[in-house]
């Protein structure tokens, strides 16, 4: 019995002991209310302003680095417009006539899909004034995309009219 309550006594009197210290409560060992002041007062600013300090670091160098993902995004849509362009203008003339040749041989079939995607490019030149050279670029070849993939069609659909004929 005299075990239970000692050792009850004690735990409690551990618990007031860790209460005080977390509390603050006899820091500075000295003048009563200078070392309550000098644990509450200068080590909590000093800790503030280190993680003011360490806060505007961390901002710094998520700006830093997002600033270097844009740069490099930047850098690569350039230079996707660059390919684009210098792949538009060496496939250009050789599509051109390609065009023209297979034009001449289907000019049996008087589908209206093929007037319209011929229509398409030309009626967006028209607003090519206020665009840029990227813009320009990537619509050329978003243009000879789809011109090729409506040849492809054609090309399928015939395949398959040939097929369900013989």
């Amino acid at each position: 019995m005299r075990r239970e309550i000692l050792r009850v006594l004690l735990l409690a009197l551990a618990a007031v002991a860790c209460a005080g210290l977390v509390a603050g409560c006899g820091s500075s060992g000295g003048g009563g209310e200078k070392g309550s002041e000098v644990a509450e007062g200068s080590k909590p600013e000093e800790s503030v302003e280190a993680e003011a300090r360490r806060a505007a670091a961390a901002a710094k160098a998520r700006e830093k680095h997002s600033e270097e993902v844009e740069a490099a995004e930047l850098k690569a849509k350039e230079e996707a417009a660059r390919k684009a362009a210098a792949a538009a203008a060496a496939t250009g003339a050789a599509t051109k006539s390609a065009a023209k040749k297979h034009t001449a041989a289907k000019g049996h079939s008087g589908d209206s899909t093929k007037k319209g995607s011929t229509k398409k490019p030309k009626s967006s030149k028209k607003t090519s004034a206020s665009e840029t050279p990227e813009e320009k670029a990537a619509r050329e070849q978003f243009a000879k995309e789809e011109a090729k993939e409506a040849a492809d069609y054609k090309k399928q659909e015939h395949r398959e009219a040939a097929s369900g004929e013989g």
